[in-house]
């Protein structure tokens, strides 16, 4: 997948901020749950070389089964640089489970240029996913699952609900449109939900909050109007009439 520039930035502030951190001399890893085949293969060529197939096993291990958080910091610029630009994620693994590592490695007491360099990465990943050439009634985001991975590593989405308020694209408005009507958060009901928000409550809660305020629909509303006679102009009617009911 290609991304942009501002993106890419952010990926190459990820390498800078971890430089320091190499890979370690032994396994490190649940000798019951890893073969040595897997240590192979993290080893295989330099950091920026390896493959959604090398990391694959690890990405879903590090940190329970396999490795330390400073393990796991030699690796986050390239398992994040894979992330947004796989054409599939889950090619690796899924976005919600390896951003909840940064939870468990508590990202948030690193040191404040690490700390900084992941921000920057998750703000930059939010602002290309919903600005996404394309993302139109024939491509239906998945902005959700997006959001959800961002919450599996900030406690408060504050930002990040504030920054899609203010996107002015269509791809943005149909996003969040999208996620009204498709998904279960402007509803009072669990059915439907991502099953990755189990662990964020009150991040959803906040998400659900916000989907409710006065400003997301205002912001679908003059999308509509905006983009009328399309077919994404009656996703956003769609999810202004669900909000209105609720």
């Amino acid at each position: 997948m290609v991304v942009d520039a501002a993106l890419m930035e952010a990926v190459e502030g990820l390498y800078r901020a971890f430089e320091m951190y190499v890979m370690p001399e032994g396994m490190e890893a649940c000798g019951g749950c890893h073969g040595r085949e897997a240590e192979v293969r993290l080893r295989s060529a330099p950091l920026r070389a390896l493959g959604a197939e090398d990391l694959r096993e690890y990405a879903g291990s590090a940190l329970l089964t396999w490795g330390d958080d400073r393990m796991f910091r030699h690796f986050v610029p390239r398992l994040m640089e894979l992330l947004v630009t796989l054409d599939d994620p889950d090619e690796m693994e899924c976005p919600a489970i390896l951003m909840s590592k940064f939870r468990v490695a508590r990202w948030r007491g690193w040191p404040e240029v690490e700390q900084r360099a992941v921000e920057e990465f998750l703000r930059a990943m939010w602002e290309f996913e919903l600005g996404r050439e394309g993302m139109t009634q024939s491509r239906e985001p998945d902005v959700e699952a997006w959001i959800c991975a961002v919450a599996q590593a900030e406690e408060n989405l504050g930002w990040y609900l504030k920054r899609w308020e203010e996107m002015e694209g269509m791809e943005a408005t149909f996003a969040l449109a999208s996620m009204v009507v498709m998904s279960a958060v402007a509803r009072d009901e669990i059915r439907g939900r991502d099953e990755f928000w189990g662990g964020c409550e009150g991040q959803y809660a906040q998400l659900r909050r916000w989907v409710r305020s006065e400003g997301v629909t205002r912001k679908l509303e003059a999308g509509a109007l905006g983009w009328a006679g399309r077919d994404e102009a009656d996703v956003m009617w769609d999810a202004v009439g669900l909000l209105g009911r609720g």
